[in-house]
């Protein structure tokens, strides 16, 4: 398990309001098992397990006005993958 924080940040190029700070919990499990000469590996990962609503950042580009352009992080997201090695 995995922890992410961020504090208060400025938004905006002249910092003209404040984005909250959060914490997000993320973890993994995998599982390794061989097959002759090939090793197979599964995993799963799960970001925002408390599936916290938080503001990632603003606008990189500055294509809206700063207020407009705050972009919220992302949901509970579980992601799986597998891999074989030969």
């Amino acid at each position: 398990m995995g922890e992410f924080a961020v504090g208060k940040r400025g938004g905006g190029i002249q910092n003209i309001f404040k984005l909250p700070g959060y914490a997000r919990l993320d973890t993994f499990a995998a599982y390794r098992v061989k097959m002759g000469p090939a090793r197979l590996t599964a995993q799963i990962n799960d970001r925002n397990i408390l599936d916290e609503r938080y503001y990632a950042s603003t606008d990189p580009d500055f294509n809206v006005a700063p207020r407009l352009g705050v972009y919220p992080g992302a949901p509970l997201t579980v992601m799986g993958s597998m891999r074989l090695e030969y």
